[in-house]
């Protein structure tokens, strides 16, 4: 018998050996297994957070998109607006005109009260003649 022959407690080098290697291999069918599930959990996170990307991309376009119309209508509004420049200078055009039909009916108003006040003092001495005349007529036939 040679040494690797000769039975050590039952074990022989050969039979350590074939126990070594069946330890081995089931070890990397372990891992194996272990490695596989990895690989899996490993590819579904990254299809899981592929889709969340996605989404999240879709998300941001969509309120981008509403962002822009936003912009656009702000645009559009901005564009109908007159300008501070313009609005001031229409202001003081607007505010001359006044002053000026200010000044004019305040004349028309003055002479207008003229006028009256002289219409006035005619119809005021028209009728003393006439309330004259009643008193001497009713004085000559008295």
């Amino acid at each position: 018998m040679t040494d690797t022959a000769r039975p050590v407690n039952g074990w022989t080098v050969d039979t350590l050996h074939e126990h070594l290697e069946t330890l081995i291999r089931e070890k990397h069918q372990q891992y194996d297994l272990r490695f596989e599930g990895i690989v899996t959990a490993t590819q579904a996170a990254l299809n899981a957070a592929d889709r969340a990307v996605t989404k999240a991309e879709t998300a941001s376009e969509k309120r981008f998109e509403g962002v822009n119309e936003f912009r656009s209508a702000l645009a559009d509004q901005q564009a109908g607006l007159i300008s501070r420049e313009a609005y001031e200078a229409q202001h003081q055009a607007l505010s001359d005109r006044v002053g000026l039909l200010t000044q004019t009916v305040s004349a028309h108003i003055g002479a207008a009260s003229g006028e009256g006040q002289g219409w006035i003092r005619a119809w005021a001495v028209g009728a003393t003649l006439i309330a004259v005349a009643s008193i001497v007529l009713a004085i000559l036939r008295g």
